[in-house]
């Protein structure tokens, strides 16, 4: 008999081990559904937020553009002003309000705020949100090209050269207007 009850707290131990086990990977399941629950939600968040920042950021995009397209003549000066003004605060906007986790558009509103800022001959800022858009994305041929410029405006020769030799590669369709701009008159000829 007590061979037999000795199988049986056994087998009982068995089974509670066993239950256990089933509960312990029953939990961990439930975890892994919570977390890509969580990460779902995120992930949508995410998308929306990466959405908000480009569409603001193409508007203030198309702000600089049609402000540059104008002839330049006093009163066209004071509204690119004012309009850049208003590009300025729908990019930082982007930057600090909607902080779009995708690397392509925070690079985007990076350059898009250099540009402005470089319009408004504030240099210093403005290489600082080019460089900060070439280390979002590496790959953004803008970034570097824009960033030439600033740093070409500063007379800062070497890292505008640096910063135009990796434009053109990923951009080689921009140096003739490499060659043409007045930004970059300080290293035209090495171009």
């Amino acid at each position: 008999m007590t061979n037999n009850y000795n199988k049986i707290a056994s087998g009982h131990a068995d089974i509670k081990a066993e239950e256990a086990n089933i509960a312990r990977r029953l939990k961990e399941k439930e975890e892994a559904i919570d977390e890509l629950q969580r990460d779902t939600e995120i992930d949508r968040d995410s998308a929306r937020r990466n959405y908000e920042a480009l569409a603001h950021t193409s508007v203030a995009y198309v702000g600089v553009a049609v402000s540059l397209s104008q002839p330049m003549d006093g009163g066209v000066k004071t509204r690119l002003m004012a309009s850049l003004d208003t590009s300025l605060k729908e990019t930082n906007d982007v930057i600090e309000k909607y902080k779009p986790t995708d690397k392509a558009i925070l690079a985007w509103a990076l350059t898009i705020r250099g540009t402005i800022v470089h319009l408004r001959e504030e240099f210093e800022p403005a290489l600082r949100d080019f460089e900060s858009a070439q280390k979002a994305n590496p790959d953004s041929g803008s970034a570097f090209f824009n960033g030439a410029c600033s740093a070409s405006r500063l007379g800062l020769k070497e890292k505008a050269l640096r910063y135009i030799r990796r434009a053109l590669e990923l951009q080689p369709d921009r140096r003739a207007e490499a060659k043409a701009g007045t930004d970059l008159s300080i290293i035209s000829d090495d171009i």
